[in-house]
């Protein structure tokens, strides 16, 4: 049960982590789009981040921690 409670503990850990990356790229990629003078494929590079990678990768490990095989 140790392995179990060891995985399932790193899988909060990484969930924990993945939304602080969310919340910290969301936060720099408003500062930068309020930004006047970057260049124009700069700009257009901010424009095509996919942030929604981020969330999918979390919602991967969520439902990885809801998965029966992790309840302890």
């Amino acid at each position: 049960m140790s392995r179990v409670n060891k995985t399932k503990n790193r899988l909060m850990e990484v969930y924990n982590d993945l939304d602080e990356a969310y919340e910290r790229m969301e936060r720099s990629l408003e500062k930068l789009s309020a930004m006047s003078n970057l260049s124009g494929e700069f700009d257009q590079e901010i424009i095509n981040f996919d942030i929604s990678a981020i969330s999918s990768l979390k919602q991967h490990v969520e439902m990885l921690l809801g998965n029966e095989a992790f309840e302890v």
